[in-house]
């Protein structure tokens, strides 16, 4: 994947076939303007996986 500019679109990838995700992959690769940083195989290990990135900036005092 190329590095991501200041402008960039994330995306997160999620699609039950692996096969379809790999093409998906390749094809964003020659992006410049879009950087794909994840994968899933399934919604409810993307959602958990979003909201656990999200609350790892905080600690428990930032909910006080």
């Amino acid at each position: 994947m190329n590095a991501p500019a200041s402008n960039t679109i994330k995306v997160m990838l999620v699609d039950d076939n692996p096969d379809y995700r790999s093409v998906v992959e390749l094809a964003f690769a020659d992006e410049d303007d879009i950087d794909l940083i994840s994968q899933f195989g399934t919604l409810e290990i993307a959602i958990r996986s979003f909201y656990q990135s999200r609350l790892e900036k905080y600690s428990g005092l930032d909910f006080a």
